[in-house]
C-alpha cells in the first residue's frame, strides 16, 4: 500500500506541473488584451504601463518562473486584474459553493444511479430493464443547459416549487462559517435558513447530477449483470441466500470497483459542467468565476482557478483508486 500511494503522489505531482504549462501556455496564447480590455480610455503610455507592472511584456518563459515562485514561495496565485483581490482569497470566496453544488449532485447520481442500476439488472430482459435504458440514454444526451433552462420553466417559473437562482433569499440574515450552508446553518440551528438554501440547491444540483446519475447506473447494471453470473453468487444462492443477500451484499458489493471508478471520473465532469449551470443559475461558485475571468481575459484568475479544478480532480480520483483498491478483495491484496 505504501508503494500505491507513493506512485500516485508522484502521479499527481505530473499531473500539476504539466496542467500548470498547459494552462499557462494555452491562456497566454488566446488573442486579446486584457489590460487593453480593462481600460476605458486606453493610450499607448498607459498600456505599456500596466502591461509592466504585470509583467506581461516579459517573455513567456520568465513569466511562468515568476508565477511558479509566486506559488511556492509566497503561496499566492497572484492578484486577478479584474476584482484586484488576490485569487486565493476569490477563490475561497466562490470554491465553497462549487463545493456544495458538486457534492449534492454527485450525491444524487450515486444514489439515483446505483438504485436505477441494480433494478435493471434485477430485472434485466424485462420491461424495467428496458425502461430504465430509456431513462438513462435520455440523461445522457440532454445537454446539461437545456435541462436547467427547462428545470427552471418548469419548476421555478410555473410550479413555483424551486427558487430561479442565488443561494439563498434576498431577504435572508445569515453569516456563513465555512461557505457551505447547509453545513453551517445546521452547526448554527439555523434550520430556516437550512431549508431556504436547500430549496436553492435542489433544482441545480438534480440537474448537474442527471449524467452522472445515467452513467452510473448503466456502469452498476453492466457490472451487477456480470457479477450474477459468477461462481459466487451461484455458490451463495446453493447456500440459500436471499435473493436480497445475493444482489446486495455479494454482487453489488463485487460491482463498486467499476463504480467506484466512474463516479470519480463523473465528479471530475461536475467540477468542469458547473460552468455551466452556474452560469444558468446564477450561482456564484467557482464554475461562474471562471466564466467572467475568461471573458475578461484575467490571466492570473484564470490560471489559479484552473489549476484548484484540476487538483480537485486529481485528488477525488486518488480517493476513488483507494476505494477501488479496498472494495475490491483481490486489488487489496496486491503489494505494489
Amino acid at each position: 500500500m505504501t508503494a500505491f500511494f507513493a506512485k500516485r503522489l508522484l502521479s499527481l505531482a505530473l499531473t500539476l506541473f504539466t496542467a500548470s504549462v498547459a494552462v499557462f501556455l494555452i491562456i497566454h496564447l488566446v488573442p486579446g488584451d486584457p489590460v487593453s480590455l480593462l481600460m476605458k480610455n486606453p493610450t499607448p503610455e498607459k498600456v505599456a504601463e500596466a502591461r509592466a507592472r504585470l509583467m506581461l511584456d516579459r517573455p513567456l518563459p520568465v513569466q511562468y518562473a515568476a508565477f511558479v515562485r509566486n506559488l511556492v514561495v509566497d503561496r499566492s496565485l497572484g492578484r486577478s486584474i479584474v476584482t484586484t483581490r488576490e485569487v486565493m482569497e476569490d477563490l475561497a470566496r466562490s470554491w465553497a459553493a462549487t463545493a456544495e453544488l458538486a457534492i449534492a449532485a454527485m450525491l444524487f447520481g450515486i444514489v439515483a444511479g446505483l438504485a436505477l442500476g441494480v433494478w435493471m439488472a434485477a430485472r434485466r430482459g424485462q420491461w424495467p430493464d428496458f425502461a430504465g435504458n430509456v431513462v438513462s440514454l435520455l440523461g445522457l444526451s440532454i445537454p446539461v443547459f437545456w435541462l436547467g433552462l427547462v428545470g427552471m420553466l418548469v419548476f421555478s417559473l410555473w410550479l413555483g416549487w424551486c427558487p430561479a437562482g442565488d443561494r439563498l433569499g434576498a431577504d435572508a440574515d445569515f453569516e456563513p462559517l465555512t461557505g457551505l450552508l447547509l453545513l453551517d446553518s445546521l452547526l448554527q440551528w439555523r434550520l430556516d435558513v437550512f431549508a431556504d438554501a436547500l430549496e436553492h440547491l435542489a433544482l441545480p444540483a438534480l440537474t448537474l447530477g442527471a449524467i452522472p446519475a445515467a452513467f452510473i447506473a448503466r456502469t452498476t447494471r453492466a457490472a451487477v449483470v456480470e457479477a450474477l453470473d459468477q461462481d459466487f453468487v451461484r455458490t451463495a444462492r446453493a447456500k440459500g441466500v436471499p435473493e436480497a443477500g445475493v444482489l446486495f451484499h455479494h454482487a453489488l458489493r463485487a460491482a463498486m470497483g467499476p463504480v467506484a471508478t466512474i463516479a470519480g471520473l463523473e465528479f471530475a465532469y461536475l467540477l468542469g459542467g458547473a460552468v455551466l449551470t452556474e452560469t444558468v443559475f446564477s450561482w456564484p461558485g467557482l464554475g461562474r468565476y471562471v466564466a467572467n475571468a475568461v471573458l475578461a481575459r484575467d490571466y492570473p484568475a484564470i490560471q489559479g482557478a484552473l489549476l484548484a479544478l484540476v487538483f480537485a480532480v486529481v485528488l477525488v480520483n486518488l480517493a476513488m483508486d483507494v476505494v477501488h483498491r479496498l472494495a475490491d478483495p483481490r486489488l487489496s491484496k496486491l503489494t505494489t
